[in-house]
Protein backbone atom coordinates (compact mmCIF):
# COMPACT_ATOMS: atom_id res chain seq x y z
CA UNK A 1 0.00 0.00 0.00
CA UNK A 2 1.00 3.19 -1.07
CA UNK A 3 0.43 6.69 0.95
CA UNK A 4 0.81 9.92 -0.15
CA UNK A 5 1.98 12.64 1.95
CA UNK A 6 1.71 16.06 1.16
CA UNK A 7 3.86 18.37 4.01
CA UNK A 8 4.06 21.10 2.30
CA UNK A 9 1.65 23.96 2.85
CA UNK A 10 -0.70 24.25 0.33
CA UNK A 11 0.18 28.08 -1.81
CA UNK A 12 -1.93 30.65 -0.18
CA UNK A 13 -4.36 32.36 -3.11
CA UNK A 14 -5.08 35.97 -3.41
CA UNK A 15 -8.85 37.17 -3.52
CA UNK A 16 -8.26 37.40 -7.41
CA UNK A 17 -7.31 33.74 -7.20
CA UNK A 18 -10.54 32.96 -5.13
CA UNK A 19 -12.68 34.82 -7.48
CA UNK A 20 -11.26 33.44 -11.00
CA UNK A 21 -11.40 29.68 -9.44
CA UNK A 22 -15.18 30.67 -8.07
CA UNK A 23 -16.23 32.03 -11.57
CA UNK A 24 -14.84 29.18 -13.62
CA UNK A 25 -16.68 26.86 -11.63
CA UNK A 26 -19.58 27.71 -9.76
CA UNK A 27 -20.78 30.46 -11.91
CA UNK A 28 -21.06 29.08 -14.81
CA UNK A 29 -24.02 27.06 -12.84
CA UNK A 30 -25.55 29.64 -11.58
CA UNK A 31 -25.78 31.64 -15.24
CA UNK A 32 -26.76 28.31 -16.51
CA UNK A 33 -30.06 27.87 -14.01
CA UNK A 34 -30.13 31.73 -14.00
CA UNK A 35 -30.94 31.46 -17.66
CA UNK A 36 -33.04 28.27 -17.16
CA UNK A 37 -35.36 30.12 -14.58
CA UNK A 38 -35.95 33.16 -16.90
CA UNK A 39 -36.38 30.96 -20.07
CA UNK A 40 -39.02 29.35 -17.82
CA UNK A 41 -40.63 32.50 -16.54
CA UNK A 42 -40.61 33.61 -19.73
CA UNK A 43 -42.67 30.62 -21.41
CA UNK A 44 -45.38 30.89 -18.66
CA UNK A 45 -45.76 34.58 -19.08
CA UNK A 46 -46.65 33.84 -22.41
CA UNK A 47 -49.01 31.05 -21.50
CA UNK A 48 -50.77 33.33 -18.92
CA UNK A 49 -51.42 35.95 -21.68
CA UNK A 50 -52.45 33.69 -24.01
CA UNK A 51 -54.71 32.51 -21.49
CA UNK A 52 -56.04 36.11 -20.75
CA UNK A 53 -56.44 36.50 -24.68
CA UNK A 54 -58.14 33.58 -24.94
CA UNK A 55 -60.67 34.64 -22.24
CA UNK A 56 -60.78 38.24 -22.94
CA UNK A 57 -62.34 36.47 -26.32
CA UNK A 58 -64.42 33.92 -24.70
CA UNK A 59 -65.90 36.51 -22.87
CA UNK A 60 -66.28 38.88 -26.11
CA UNK A 61 -68.05 35.67 -27.26
CA UNK A 62 -70.39 35.28 -24.22
CA UNK A 63 -71.51 39.18 -24.59
CA UNK A 64 -72.29 38.86 -27.95
CA UNK A 65 -74.70 35.89 -27.17
CA UNK A 66 -76.04 37.92 -23.96
CA UNK A 67 -76.95 41.26 -26.61
CA UNK A 68 -78.02 39.18 -28.98
CA UNK A 69 -80.63 36.80 -27.12
CA UNK A 70 -81.55 39.99 -24.87
CA UNK A 71 -84.16 41.04 -27.31
CA UNK A 72 -85.52 38.04 -27.53
CA UNK A 73 -85.92 37.35 -23.49
CA UNK A 74 -87.32 40.75 -23.53
CA UNK A 75 -90.13 39.56 -26.18
CA UNK A 76 -90.81 36.25 -24.45
CA UNK A 77 -91.00 38.15 -21.28
CA UNK A 78 -93.82 40.38 -22.95
CA UNK A 79 -95.13 37.55 -24.00
CA UNK A 80 -95.20 35.69 -20.94
CA UNK A 81 -96.91 38.69 -18.97
CA UNK A 82 -99.82 38.73 -22.14
CA UNK A 83 -100.26 34.81 -22.46
CA UNK A 84 -100.75 35.65 -18.20
CA UNK A 85 -102.88 38.50 -18.33
CA UNK A 86 -105.32 36.36 -21.23
CA UNK A 87 -105.29 33.18 -18.65
CA UNK A 88 -106.49 35.62 -16.23
CA UNK A 89 -109.17 37.03 -18.34
CA UNK A 90 -110.04 33.82 -19.88
CA UNK A 91 -110.18 32.57 -16.19
CA UNK A 92 -112.83 35.34 -15.43
CA UNK A 93 -114.90 34.38 -18.79
CA UNK A 94 -115.82 30.97 -17.83
CA UNK A 95 -116.30 31.69 -14.22
CA UNK A 96 -118.69 34.26 -15.20
CA UNK A 97 -120.06 31.98 -18.17
CA UNK A 98 -120.51 29.08 -15.53
CA UNK A 99 -121.97 31.12 -13.09
CA UNK A 100 -124.92 32.84 -15.98
CA UNK A 101 -125.70 29.21 -16.89
CA UNK A 102 -125.90 27.79 -13.34
CA UNK A 103 -127.83 30.58 -12.22
CA UNK A 104 -130.38 30.36 -14.97
CA UNK A 105 -130.80 26.83 -15.34
CA UNK A 106 -131.09 26.87 -11.52
CA UNK A 107 -134.01 29.81 -11.54
CA UNK A 108 -137.41 27.84 -11.42
CA UNK A 109 -139.80 29.17 -14.37
CA UNK A 110 -142.49 30.67 -12.31
CA UNK A 111 -140.97 33.13 -10.63
CA UNK A 112 -140.27 36.62 -12.61
CA UNK A 113 -136.77 38.53 -12.60
CA UNK A 114 -137.12 42.46 -11.73
CA UNK A 115 -133.37 43.10 -11.78
CA UNK A 116 -130.39 41.34 -11.36
CA UNK A 117 -126.75 42.52 -10.83
CA UNK A 118 -123.94 39.63 -11.94
CA UNK A 119 -120.57 39.83 -10.32
CA UNK A 120 -118.28 36.78 -9.25
CA UNK A 121 -118.20 38.41 -5.87
CA UNK A 122 -121.60 39.42 -5.30
CA UNK A 123 -124.73 38.57 -7.44
CA UNK A 124 -127.67 40.63 -6.28
CA UNK A 125 -131.50 39.17 -7.55
CA UNK A 126 -134.57 40.82 -6.85
CA UNK A 127 -138.03 38.90 -8.71
CA UNK A 128 -141.24 37.97 -7.84
CA UNK A 129 -142.97 34.48 -7.27
CA UNK A 130 -147.24 33.86 -7.54
CA UNK A 131 -146.18 30.93 -4.47
CA UNK A 132 -143.64 31.26 -1.84
CA UNK A 133 -142.79 27.71 -2.33
CA UNK A 134 -141.04 28.13 -5.72
CA UNK A 135 -138.62 30.66 -3.91
CA UNK A 136 -138.33 28.76 -0.71
CA UNK A 137 -137.29 25.59 -3.69
CA UNK A 138 -135.36 28.06 -5.21
CA UNK A 139 -133.50 29.08 -2.07
CA UNK A 140 -132.80 25.72 -0.92
CA UNK A 141 -131.29 24.57 -4.18
CA UNK A 142 -128.82 27.41 -3.66
CA UNK A 143 -127.33 26.09 -0.85
CA UNK A 144 -127.59 22.70 -1.03
CA UNK A 145 -125.46 23.24 -4.06
CA UNK A 146 -122.94 25.66 -2.25
CA UNK A 147 -121.70 26.99 -5.61
CA UNK A 148 -121.61 30.43 -3.08
CA UNK A 149 -120.36 31.09 -0.07
CA UNK A 150 -123.03 32.89 1.29
CA UNK A 151 -126.85 32.85 0.53
CA UNK A 152 -128.83 35.29 1.41
CA UNK A 153 -132.77 35.95 1.21
CA UNK A 154 -133.94 39.29 2.70
CA UNK A 155 -136.76 41.66 1.53
CA UNK A 156 -139.82 39.03 1.34
CA UNK A 157 -142.96 41.06 1.03
CA UNK A 158 -146.44 39.79 0.05
CA UNK A 159 -147.92 41.82 -2.44
CA UNK A 160 -151.29 41.95 -4.25
CA UNK A 161 -150.12 39.08 -6.96
CA UNK A 162 -147.77 36.83 -4.59
CA UNK A 163 -144.86 38.02 -3.11
CA UNK A 164 -141.28 40.05 -3.95
CA UNK A 165 -137.86 39.02 -2.82
CA UNK A 166 -134.40 39.61 -2.73
CA UNK A 167 -131.67 37.09 -2.53
CA UNK A 168 -128.07 38.11 -2.45
CA UNK A 169 -125.46 35.45 -3.55
CA UNK A 170 -121.71 36.08 -2.30
CA UNK A 171 -118.86 34.44 -4.06
CA UNK A 172 -119.29 32.26 -6.85
CA UNK A 173 -117.28 28.68 -6.53
CA UNK A 174 -116.45 27.34 -10.17
CA UNK A 175 -116.13 24.26 -11.03
CA UNK A 176 -112.77 23.28 -12.78
CA UNK A 177 -113.29 24.05 -16.24
CA UNK A 178 -116.16 21.75 -16.39
CA UNK A 179 -120.19 23.85 -16.77
CA UNK A 180 -123.10 22.55 -14.56
CA UNK A 181 -125.34 20.97 -16.24
CA UNK A 182 -128.33 20.54 -13.92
Amino acid sequence: MKYQLNLLSEKHKSTLDKITYFSLHYLRYILVITQFVTICVFFYRFKVDQDIVDTRDLLLQKKAIVDATSTLLEKVKELDTKIKNIKSLYEKQTTMQQLYSYFFQSLPSDLTINSISFGVELTQFEGSAANIDSVKVFYEKLQQDKRFKSTTLTNITKTETGYDFSLELTEFIPTNGQQENT
